[in-house]
Order: structure tokens, then sequence, then C-alpha cells
């Protein structure tokens, strides 16, 4: 009958799949950052599972809004999506007031917690990017103008407000990412590409010490007491490891042989621990992961959907792919976590915020969705 109203029945359900990779891969990490993180713990003289249990209070935090995100109709998002962005871009002018760590501006502290707000921008970013693409995609808007914009102006913000270039850069890829599958021009993209370049080589010359790092590794400097050092020593951890690894809790780099084994060079930990075959099925079950969302992204009931869940598999697989390619010495020194393994409350908490929106998609329509 014409004007008849029928409501859409299917995708209800989330995808069993991904929801068993997703605990997989965040038991798997516990377990890890666990036995990483306690020699730390002990020699500052905090309770031996000081790091773990506060990971592990982020991981439920996260996992509670998962669940929330995962059943909240998808056009909300869409629609208030610049709201999003906003709060977003006004918590990242809150770190400088809390003062420097290590020279840097990059935490908001919540009692005796911390939180990093630029990670926001990775769900943010990839929510906004979605819904300006439907409305030039569907002639609601002409131009991606607006987008290129808001890209740079939070660039800008990380980089000068934060000094925090792994952040800026690793942002820099996703959105070209989201741009790439886009009807964005490529033309465009490339100036685009070249002007935050110049941005970000700008703010490399300005610090010495990351133009060390960069001379380092493009010269295949190996001073084990020099800028090489972490990395040197990564590699010593995941070749001791062998093929079955030393075991969980066995590994002596951890001890104080590596610096940031718990955070930015767990997964030297992880070769040490459980060798290369367990380095392999770490892997493996990222990849399907990424599988997983893909699959998601190109069977979504709608581009908005699809956008999100192209962008935000895209965030979590290449930051696995950044992190582990600098503990194999591809790129130089950055500050990527990886994802589930590292210890970072925020990293955790968005992390799992990310899986929460992919269920939501694998669900299909959402309820109350009608179609003529």
């Amino acid at each position: 009958m014409e004007g008849f109203l029928m409501e859409r029945q299917r995708g209800n359900s989330f995808d069993t799949m991904l929801l068993a990779v997703i605990l997989l891969l965040a038991g798997s990490g516990m377990a890890m950052l666990f036995s990483a993180s306690y020699p730390d713990a002990v020699n500052s003289g905090k309770p031996f599972t000081y790091f773990i249990s506060r990971q592990a209070l982020m991981f439920c935090m996260g996992s509670i809004i998962a669940i929330f995100v995962a059943y909240v109709p998808m056009r909300l998002f869409s629609r208030w999506n610049k709201i999003f962005l906003l709060i977003v871009f006004i918590l990242n002018l809150l770190p400088p007031l809390y003062g420097d760590v290590n020279g840097a501006s990059r935490w908001i502290r919540i009692g005796a917690l911390s939180l990093q707000p630029s990670e926001f921008y990775k769900i943010a970013l990839v929510i906004y990017l979605a819904s300006d693409f439907v409305r030039v995609e569907s002639g609601r808007k002409k131009h991606y103008s607006t987008s290129v914009f808001t890209v740079m102006i939070v660039v800008l913000q990380i980089v000068w407000m934060q000094t925090d270039l792994s952040t800026t850069m690793f942002i820099v890829g996703l959105c070209a990412a989201m741009f790439l599958v886009s009807k964005f021009k490529v033309k465009m993209l490339i100036m685009l590409g070249l002007v935050l370049g110049l941005f970000v080589f700008l703010f490399i010359i300005m610090e010495p010490y990351r133009m060390e790092r960069l001379m380092s590794h493009m010269s295949g400097n190996t001073d084990a007491k020099g800028s090489s050092y972490q990395i040197t020593k990564s590699k010593e951890a995941l070749l001791a490891g062998g093929a079955f690894g030393r075991g969980i809790g066995s590994g002596s780099y951890k001890m104080g042989n590596l610096p940031e084994a718990k955070s930015d060079f767990i997964f030297a930990i992880v070769g040490e621990e459980l060798g290369f075959v367990g380095v392999l099925i770490i892997i493996l079950l990222f990849a399907f992961l990424a599988f997983k969302g893909y699959y998601i992204a190109w069977n979504a009931t709608d581009k908005f959907k699809s956008y999100v869940a192209f962008g935000l598999t895209t965030s979590i697989f290449f930051q696995m792919l950044v992190n582990t390619a600098v503990v194999a010495e591809l790129i130089p020194t950055t500050g990527i976590t990886m994802p589930f393994f590292s210890q970072g409350g925020t990293s955790m908490l968005v992390t799992m915020i990310m899986c929460g929106f992919l269920l939501n998609v694998s669900r299909g329509s959402d309820r109350g969705d009608y179609y003529e």
C-alpha cells in the first residue's frame, strides 16, 4: 500500500565473532600488561597491581560506555557530530592548565586518574568526517572545504598546545585514509598533505631530540647508549623469545633493561615472553579484527555507518601497525601505544568505545528506522 511504513527487523544482534576477538585481545592485553608492569610498580614503592588495577578500571569504564554506544541509534551520532567534536576541542584546551609532565602538556588529571583528551579526536573526527562526506555525496553540501579546514585546525591545536607530534601524525594519517575512501579529489588530498607535511617538518626541526631520533633511524645508528637505546633493547627482547618465548612473567627486559616496557614497547615484552608464535597469534587476532571491521563497513546499511566503521577499524589496526613497526625498527620511535596492550587508561577507554561503535554497525539497521 502506498505510504505504508514498515519497520526494519534485521540486524538486532551483534557480530559474535567480532565480539569474541575484541574480548580475546583485551584479555591477552591485560595479562601481558600485568606481566610487563609489576616490576615498575614494585620499584617505585607501589603495590604490584598498581598499573593493572588502573587499567582494569578504565577497561570496565570503556566497556560500559561501549555497551551504551552499541545500542544508541547511529543517526543520533550523525546528528550531533559537531557537538561531539566541539566538546573534544574544548577538552584539548585544558591540559596546559594542569602543567607540564616531562615537558609536555597533554593530560587532564581527575583525582588519581589522568586523561589524554587528544585521544578522543580519533573518534570525534571520524564521526564528523563521516557525516560531512555523506552531506557532500548526497548533494546537501557542495564542497569538502569545511572538512579540510577542521582537520587543519585540529592538527595545529595538538601540535602547538600539546607538543604531541606522534598523535598529530597519527590523526593526519587517519584523516587521509578517510579522505581516500570518500569522493575527495586526489589532487586536493596531495595539496592538503603537503601543507600538513610542512607543519610537521617545522615541528620536528624545532626540537633537537626529534631531529636526533629521525637522523638516528635514517643513518642506522645502533649506539646502545645513544638515541637508539630503546630500539636496540626492544630488538634484543624480541630475539630473546625465540619461537615459543620464555613464558608469561619470565621475561627479563621489563626489569629495567627496556624503558617504557609497559607502554610504548610492550610488544617487545610480548615477543620475549610469548615468542614468535605468540607474536604471530596476536598479529593475526588484530588482522581478523580489521577484516571484520572492514567487512562490516562494506556491508553497512548506509554510507555514514560505512565511513564510521572504516575509520575506527583503520584507527585500531593502523595504531597496532605503527607500534609494532617501531619495535621492529621499521620507523623512528613514536609515542603511539599498542591497542588493548599498552599501559594508558585513555587509550584503553577510547579503544573500547571504538569497539562499541563497530558492534553497533554490525547490528545492521537501527531499530526504529523506517522505509516506505
